[in-house]
């Protein structure tokens, strides 16, 4: 019987993000790090656009071609280019992690007993994802290279 690797901490300081969007606005946002929810509306959009600069690592599920494109465009202003070296996508992440997996969306068990998408909920489940990820990306073998373990970690900030 082979095991698991068991699930990756959170980096400190990490940061999962998620936008629910309807009708081309935002219905309501989340930020969740170390498990502390902030939701947010469309009117601190410009407050979490001041937080998204500074965390160490920026995450979420499907967070490069989803959510970050639209906060810029709900904002009016482009990300800053340095977060992306900070973004760690769980959508890519758990593509290379369980290549065989039919689909790499998150559960959702939550939406049995919801009628819509909870942000806080996508966020942590977006985080148990990374934990799951990381440990498997780092068992590659080392004809894999080493860019599927360095996907996991943000570069080093300048300080």
């Amino acid at each position: 019987m082979t095991t698991s690797p068991s699930p990756e901490p959170l980096p400190p300081g990490a940061v999962f993000l998620d936008l629910e969007i309807e009708e081309g606005a935002l219905r309501v946002g989340a930020m969740v790090s170390e498990d502390q929810p902030w939701l947010f509306g469309p009117e601190h959009l410009h407050q979490a656009a001041l937080v998204l600069p500074q965390v160490p690592l920026l995450a979420g599920h499907n967070l490069r071609r989803f959510d970050l494109p639209q906060f810029a465009q709900l904002t009016g202003e482009p990300l800053p280019a340095e977060l992306d070296t900070r973004v760690v996508d769980t959508l890519e992440l758990a593509s290379l992690a369980f290549p065989g997996e039919p689909s790499q969306a998150l559960d959702k068990l939550y939406r049995e007993q919801a009628l819509k998408s909870d942000p806080v909920e996508d966020c942590r489940e977006s985080a148990r994802l990374y934990q799951r990820c990381v440990p498997m990306l780092r068992a590659l073998p080392p004809s894999s290279g080493r860019w599927p373990a360095a996907c996991c970690q943000p570069e080093p900030r300048a300080t």
